[in-house]
């Protein structure tokens, strides 16, 4: 039933331009809120199916990611050239062999990749070999010198 004194006040509907305005404004409070801070954003996109262009801060390589993803927090903030490029780790041999080369020379008897990160054979210059682990050399934890010359195996 319809009463003259409960009449519904209709709003109108939001134009195309005060939509997209607000959209972007919403985007851009939620993209300052948790991108910012490693991110450029190049152009603000005008519907949720527009594809944005975002530069890295630190390598300043342009990324396209989709708004909906950055709207509801999907983006994992890490830009991809950085990631494909950063430093390696060194592996174990390299770092035994950087710190051993001027006093020993490493000896890798063992074959099994697990043995070979838990214990290694360590030869000496003067030709006698000794087991050694890896985080003993790394951490210097043990002073120890070869049994048959006295060289110095860890510094």
């Amino acid at each position: 039933m319809f009463y003259q004194g409960n009449i519904l006040k209709l709003h109108p509907l939001l134009s195309r331009e005060e939509a997209t305005k607000q959209f972007r404004g919403k985007f851009i409070k939620v993209f300052q809120g948790k991108y910012a801070d490693k991110f450029d954003l190049v152009k603000a996109p005008k519907t949720t199916n527009d594809r944005v262009q975002l530069k890295c801060k630190n390598c300043g390589h342009i990324t396209y990611r989709f708004v909906d993803s950055i709207l509801k927090g999907k983006f994992n903030k890490k830009c991809e050239y950085c990631q494909r490029h950063k430093e390696i780790p060194m592996s174990p041999r390299k770092t035994l062999k950087r710190i051993l080369s001027c006093e020993m020379v490493i000896d890798y008897l063992s074959n099994d990749k697990a043995k070979q990160r838990k214990q290694v054979i360590i030869k000496c210059k003067c030709g006698h070999k000794m087991p050694a682990s890896y985080s003993r050399i790394i951490n210097k934890s043990i002073r120890q010198q070869c049994p048959k010359c006295g060289r110095n195996v860890y510094k």
